[in-house]
């Protein structure tokens, strides 16, 4: 699973997953017969189809505590109805979502711009094959729970592969 991969395993993992009952829906991505890279989200000709028909994208990734370190399972979606970003950690056999307005978010950080944008708990945790995937969304409109967390915050999320993770950034912009 993708929470093992953080901390040390391979992509491969999180690419072997299969769906499970959308009642008890966790971090599962799909592979392509073609490609082998996980569906997670659509095409870029498709983004703005899905966007004007409100659907939901999304698909597995890691939450990394930023200051322990401790990585969770999460899944993220991308609201296209409600145009907002929802993060749902699993721990302990519970669920808890965190959102957000994507008109909302102050900043992303990539790791293209550099080590010194990530607290070190984040890059300590991370393999070579996990950092391409690290952004970090910070926010002030950020819902736990449905409810106004008040203060500015930041998450540091990793997704199975850099280009998963450009075309989440690029859908997340073309909805704002």
């Amino acid at each position: 699973m993708f929470f093992s991969t953080c901390c040390g395993g391979s992509n491969e993992d999180l690419l072997e997953m299969t769906d499970l009952d959308m009642e008890e829906r966790v971090a599962v991505p799909t592979r392509t017969e073609d490609t082998g890279m996980p569906v997670l989200l659509m095409s870029r000709a498709a983004v703005k189809v899905t966007a004007e028909k409100g659907t939901k994208e999304g698909g597995p990734c890691m939450l990394i505590d930023e200051e322990t370190g401790e990585c969770m399972a999460a899944e993220f979606i991308v609201d296209a109805l409600r145009r907002h970003f929802v993060l749902q950690v699993f721990s302990e056999g519970a669920r808890q979502e965190m959102s957000c307005p994507i008109e909302d978010i102050q900043d992303i950080f990539q790791i293209e711009d550099g080590d010194d944008c990530f607290p070190a708990p984040v890059l300590k945790v991370l393999g070579p094959e996990q950092r391409p995937g690290l952004f970090m969304l910070v926010s002030g409109g950020f819902l736990v729970a449905g409810r106004p967390v008040g203060v500015e915050v930041s998450l540091s999320v990793t997704v199975a592969t850099q280009e998963l993770r450009i075309e989440l950034l690029e859908y997340m912009r073309m909805l704002v």
